[in-house]
């Protein structure tokens, strides 16, 4: 099972408790930056779906009735709050230090767990 899948699997188990459910998963498999080991080329390129960009999130909006605006970003790294800032989302800092942005409105949780179920709140 993959670092992925399990965050897939924690995050299923939170937002269960909540009542909550994802549509649909995606994820960009563009990556710009090159000389990895096993790499593959024609995925090697900049594009508009791969945070801090928005495309991905306003089609997958779009395609299910998402307010945008209203909703929640969760996330451990500066791109997912930047993501939220080009989005004009609400974000939930998963961080011991809670060191980002503090110009930003934003809260911040310990563990993942706690921020998923404060996020849901949030839109509830």
């Amino acid at each position: 099972e993959s670092e992925h899948e399990q965050v897939i699997v924690k995050m299923e188990r939170s937002l269960l408790s909540s009542q909550a459910f994802v549509d649909e998963y995606v994820f960009c498999p563009h990556h710009p930056e090159k000389g990895f080991e096993n790499e593959i080329t024609h995925l090697k390129v900049a594009c508009e779906c791969r945070k801090p960009f928005t495309k991905m999130a306003t089609d997958i909006a779009q395609r299910h009735s998402v307010d945008i605006e209203s909703s929640v970003m969760v996330g451990d790294m500066k791109s997912d709050l930047d993501f939220a800032k080009n989005l004009g989302m609400t974000f939930v800092h998963v961080s011991e230090e809670c060191d980002l942005d503090p110009n930003y409105k934003h809260f911040c949780f310990e563990y993942p767990e706690d921020a998923i179920k404060f996020g849901i709140d949030l839109v509830k």
